[in-house]
């Protein structure tokens, strides 16, 4: 799990890692929730790293720590 450390700055696209800062979670976590459809992402290039929207990784993360 990567440990929250320096806050993420406020972009509307962000990486995997800066998705796990914010749900508290592993990146492999994040890639399996874009797998499973919980979380959509996109690459800009093919072989790119993918991006996520910061506004749904932060919904996401509300809907899991209100359960």
């Amino acid at each position: 799990m990567i440990k929250a450390g320096k806050p993420v700055p406020k972009l509307p696209q962000i990486s995997a890692k800066e998705a796990a800062v914010i749900l508290g979670c592993s990146q492999f976590s994040v890639y399996r929730y874009v797998k499973e459809g919980l979380l959509t992402a996109k690459q800009t290039k093919p072989k790119a790293r993918l991006r996520l929207d910061r506004s749904e990784v932060e919904a996401l993360a509300t809907k899991t720590t209100a359960e």
